[in-house]
């Protein structure tokens, strides 16, 4: 049976760890497909969304061994706030700007790591490392890029896209560190969705969100966006976060833009060209040179 051990480093390791991830990044890609489908708008369907998120992420935070207690929150506060920031700057950052744009500058989330992480968590970054996600991140903006994207850019949507960059990369120190400490993984995620429903429904008021124009389907939509992208999702890679780096999670993660290309081909019908074929080719051969030779 599959358990915790420790590597070669003395760092805890689970060999089950890289499929968890893998099982994340395939959620993740199916997240931006599922909110398609909903009709409302975001500032409409986002609060509410967290508040059916709220008591699912706490049933399987009991159900899987978890507790709730001052110190999970208190050590589990500062990301929280960064995950709920990063929402917002990312749902700004669409409407002020280029989906291409504000995609292609949060896909480089595992570059800014390889500055941070070795300060803040003390990784070891290689030199290949860092030219393999290069590459991954370019593979990555042929797929963005590849096809014409419908919205103009304005400088007030790119600083959004920046920020969103900034807090999501925020976020994952944050995340890699709770874990770290040993933060049962869905108590930490419980906690991040409190946070959320404590900010975004009272700015959904202040901004005159209609709650109203949530449709039958948008519901289903949403408890299933939850299950996918949130239990599954950010669950599996919030819990591989503890046995590995959060540079290799962040660039396994740039799998998701790419698999929610392939799930939109498939779902809507939107066409692929060779262009973004070709870069979501190079973007996982990257990525698997990076993870086979653990550099």
């Amino acid at each position: 049976m599959s358990r915790e051990s420790l590597d070669v480093d003395g760092r805890p390791s689970h060999d089950l760890a890289l499929w968890a991830v893998l099982l994340g990044v395939v959620c993740w890609g199916w997240g931006p497909v599922i909110v398609r489908g909903i009709s409302a708008p975001f500032m409409a369907f986002t609060p509410v969304r967290m508040v059916i998120a709220l008591p699912i992420m706490l049933a399987v935070t009991y159900a899987s061994g978890g507790r709730i207690t001052r110190e999970v929150v208190r050590a589990s506060a500062l990301p929280s706030v960064f995950y709920t920031v990063s929402l917002l700057c990312a749902f700004a950052s669409f409407q002020k700007t280029s989906i291409a744009t504000s995609t292609l500058i949060v896909s480089l989330n595992p570059v800014a790591l390889l500055v941070v992480a070795p300060i803040f968590l003390k990784e070891r970054v290689t030199l290949k490392k860092v030219i393999w996600c290069l590459v991954a991140v370019a593979g990555v903006s042929l797929v963005v890029f590849g096809k014409t994207s419908g919205g103009g850019n304005t400088v007030e949507g790119d600083l959004y896209a920046v920020g969103n960059l900034i807090f999501w990369t925020s976020y994952a120190v944050g995340t890699k560190r709770v874990r770290d400490a040993g933060v049962h993984p869905y108590a930490f995620l419980t906690v991040a969705t409190a946070s959320a429903v404590v900010i975004l429904f009272p700015l959904a008021l202040v901004v005159g969100a209609d709650f109203e124009q949530l449709g039958g389907n948008d519901w289903w939509l949403m408890i299933l966006q939850v299950v996918v992208a949130g239990v599954l999702g950010m669950g599996s890679i919030a819990w591989a976060n503890r046995y590995m780096d959060a540079t290799l999670v962040a660039l396994l993660g740039l799998g998701s833009p790419v698999l929610s290309s392939i799930f939109a081909w498939w779902i809507f019908e939107q066409t692929m060209n060779a262009v973004q074929i070709g870069g979501a080719a190079v973007m996982l051969f990257a990525v698997g040179v990076v993870v086979s030779r653990k550099l």
